[in-house]
């Protein structure tokens, strides 16, 4: 019966830490909400990817979630490598040298960005 009492009693103790590391996150009554910035792109990308066109809001969350983490931890390392108080390209490929598609990635979408800024030149340059 003592046993049953203390296992109660560190379970409702436990209770307060677990949510106490959860303070950003908004639950019950008055707790303000994050602000979602890329909602709109996970779902086009989720529906793109093959999930409903309409997927769950705590689904779109959760990835948002994970995905700012990702953005945060990355920038941070960055700021690390390079000239302190700035970011630049070559500090995040820096970051992300080891993961071979990471960094594929980040040199199709440079190259591409690179051509579309010269036809946005050439475009413009046109006279008519």
């Amino acid at each position: 019966m003592a046993d049953e009492a203390s296992a109660s009693a560190s379970a409702g103790a436990a209770a307060p830490t677990a949510s106490s590391s959860n303070a950003g996150e908004a639950s019950g009554s008055g707790a303000p909400k994050k602000k979602r910035m890329f909602s709109k792109e996970l779902r086009a990308m989720m529906y793109g990817f093959g999930d409903d066109s309409s997927p769950y809001v705590e689904t779109v969350e959760l990835i948002e979630d994970l995905v700012v983490d990702f953005i945060g931890d990355v920038t941070l390392k960055a700021v690390t490598v390079g000239k302190r108080g700035t970011v630049r390209v070559e500090d995040i490929n820096y970051v992300i040298r080891n993961d071979v598609k990471k960094s594929a990635r980040v040199r199709d979408l440079l190259m591409m960005n690179e051509e579309l800024r010269r036809a946005k030149k050439k475009f413009e340059d046109y006279s008519y």
